[in-house]
């Protein structure tokens, strides 16, 4: 059962000794994810390499695997970690941070409109005297 396994395998895969975790993966419709915690818990017998950041697989490994029923091996109680999960800290600015920031800017632009309201005002005034300074210097025609 074996060999025909292997060459299956050497059909499949033509000149190559090495399997990918993806290519395993395909075969025992499972993910790559799947087989790599069920590998880190210690239930898949297969044995894998790390070369270059990336899970390798021997053909031979994998047919012989295959050929003795390709079974995982149930994962014990004991060596599953069961630690509480601890949360990442958060990076960036909390909602509470920025909210505080959007009601500084409005009071600062609440600050200028009431500034250039007065502005307006003062600069309003000036102009209605000066309308009022040119009437009087006016000549009145009398009837």
């Amino acid at each position: 059962m074996y060999h025909d396994i292997l060459e299956d395998l050497k059909q499949e895969y033509p000149g190559r000794k090495i399997l990918t975790l993806e290519e395993v993966a395909g075969m025992v419709s499972k993910t790559r994810m799947a087989l790599y915690k069920l590998k880190e818990r210690g239930g898949l017998t297969i044995p894998f390499k790390k070369e270059g950041g990336k899970y390798q697989i021997s053909i031979y490994a994998f047919a012989k695997w295959l050929a003795e029923g390709g079974d995982e091996k149930p994962v014990q109680a004991g060596k599953v970690s069961v630690e509480p999960v601890k949360k990442k800290p958060r990076s960036g600015v909390s909602i509470g941070k920025i909210l505080f920031g959007f009601m500084e800017n409005i009071q600062q632009m609440q600050e200028q409109v009431d500034f250039n309201m007065a502005l307006y005002r003062e600069l309003e005034q000036i102009e209605l005297m000066k309308q009022g300074d040119k009437l009087q210097k006016q000549p009145r025609i009398g009837l």
